[in-house]
């Protein structure tokens, strides 16, 4: 009896220093690959959480557009060209106080079709599907405005006339100065306005321009003529 009771009493002490024996020996293992996969799992989380955050912005990265309108033809940079900027697919820009283009840049607008307008964005009266990123339409004089859409978009693909698909109208909220510093103009006032176009035509250095004006210059990720396609408008207006 007192043998059973020494045994007995015994085999706690084995079982726990059997035990603590696995733990040294593998614990560590153990714990470093669990520890991987919590990691792997929540570094998947997190990608799929990142991804889908920036879905929506990508694909409006992808789609947005800049006109830029030229009063010279074949796309050549006057001082001072009017611009839109990031203009998704069914927008129309609209050449404000009936002012003439005679010729229009594009950009990123590959694979879309981009039509001219007249009497502000109503009929299209000149229209090209665009092969090329960037697409300069020259030999026309248009006092309306432009708009892009994506063929999917359009139902009809009939003759000039036809009512396009603009969804919404905007005017230019950029400029461009000598063709390639562009100026954000929605909260310029007619005063900064007029001389900058001032200084513009004098040629002046803009290094050489007020810090009231230069305040305005912003990014312009869109003004590269690479991959440009041109095509005549035969003097559609």
């Amino acid at each position: 009896m007192k043998s059973s009771i020494k045994a007995f009493k015994k085999t706690p002490n084995f079982f726990l220093s059997f035990t603590t024996n696995i733990s040294n020996k593998d614990l560590k293992t153990i714990s470093t690959a669990h520890q991987q996969k919590l990691f792997d799992k929540t570094t998947t989380m997190q990608l799929i959480k990142i991804i889908t955050l920036l879905a929506p912005l990508l694909a409006t990265s992808a789609e947005a557009s800049r006109f830029v309108f030229h009063s010279l033809n074949h796309c050549k940079h006057s001082p001072v060209d009017r611009s839109c900027s990031k203009i998704k697919a069914g927008t129309c820009c609209k050449n404000p106080s009936g002012g003439l283009a005679s010729s229009i840049t594009f950009h990123n607008v590959k694979g879309r079709v981009v039509h001219a307008t007249k009497n502000g964005c109503d009929k299209t009266v000149y229209k090209h599907k665009a092969a090329s990123k960037n697409l300069c339409v020259f030999n026309g004089k248009f006092n309306g405005g432009f708009d892009v859409n994506p063929v999917a978009k359009r139902q009809d693909d009939g003759d000039d006339g036809a009512t396009t698909c603009c969804s919404a109208t905007v005017e230019p909220d950029q400029v461009i100065v000598y063709g390639d510093t562009a100026f954000d103009i929605v909260s310029m006032s007619t005063e900064q306005m007029d001389d900058l176009n001032a200084l513009a035509s004098n040629g002046t250095a803009i290094a050489d321009w007020p810090a009231d004006l230069t305040a305005f210059i912003t990014a312009d990720d869109e003004d590269d003529d690479d991959d440009l396609e041109s095509v005549d408008a035969d003097g559609s207006e």
